[in-house]
């Protein structure tokens, strides 16, 4: 097995793990709309009331991400500071796209649940809510991977900033240098400098 068929391996191991993590928040999420609804939905007018709400919120989030993503592209000629700075905006705009997606995806479960249980229910309404949870999923999936990325961003901009000098810290640096020659000098010649500086 080759380095990069290990490296796909692990990729994909990771993906399904993180997945894995996104249904188990879903389902969560499911249990708790479930539990803290006093109305059950009693028509497809009902549901897709809800639906649409949810998923005007999860837009609103998912146009902040595209902000932050145009932000970033400018600041690409800037400072690592700027970077930092566009990395974790779009890192907490896409943790919003999650929490939006989650959120649209258990009512859309609450909808398929209670329109299930009405006598008068359609089931291409349940159809279409559980495609709608289905893509919600997907959505809070790949919104979660665009935070981890971006955190792993920021990590990576700051240690490598860490390690660049400032354009204080080069002048301080060289100003080390100067003291330095000059401690290693003979006195006669520190003299002799001294004086060359004084006249001029």
């Amino acid at each position: 097995m080759g380095y990069e068929q290990m490296e796909l391996d692990v990729t994909l191991s990771g993906e399904r793990e993180l997945k894995d993590n996104v249904s188990l928040a879903v389902e969560f999420a499911c249990h708790q709309v479930a539990e803290q609804s006093q109305k059950t939905v009693e028509s497809n007018h009902e549901g897709y009331g809800i639906a649409a709400e949810g998923k005007t919120a999860l837009d609103s989030a998912m146009k902040k991400v595209s902000d932050d993503m145009k932000l970033f592209l400018r600041i690409l000629p800037a400072g690592s500071g700027e970077a930092i700075s566009a990395a974790s905006s779009l890192k907490n705009s896409a943790i919003e796209v999650a929490f939006e997606a989650v959120k649209l995806a258990a009512n859309a479960d609450r909808v398929i649940n209670d329109i299930y249980k009405v006598p008068a229910g359609s089931g291409e309404a349940i159809s279409a809510a559980s495609s709608l949870k289905n893509s919600a999923i997907e959505v809070a999936f790949e919104a979660v991977k665009l935070a981890a990325n971006a955190d792993r961003v920021i990590n990576d901009i700051y240690k490598v900033a860490q390690s660049e000098s400032t354009p204080i810290e080069e002048y301080l640096e060289d100003q080390d240098e100067e003291f330095e020659e000059a401690e290693e000098q003979e006195p006669e010649e520190a003299e002799e400098m001294q004086e060359e500086n004084e006249d001029e």
